[in-house]
């Protein structure tokens, strides 16, 4: 599951969940924004993200300029 939270002056926001009891691997997200992405730490590349996630995992990131 993702969910985007737009704000005015910061970016967009995602949340991404494994929803499942299963890890689940090279999960494509296409973005609904452009711009860099950044998780917490690590800066990503425009465009698609692609995950591998544990069971109930979060991730979020942060799409902005």
């Amino acid at each position: 599951m993702v969910r985007a939270l737009k704000t005015p002056s910061n970016g967009t926001y995602l949340a991404v969940v494994n929803m499942g009891v299963r890890q689940v691997d090279d999960v494509a997200i296409t973005l609904p924004v452009s711009g860099s992405v950044r998780d917490a730490v690590v800066p990503l590349v425009n465009g698609k993200l692609v995950l591998s996630m544990y069971p109930a995992q979060l991730r979020s990131f942060r799409v902005g300029p």
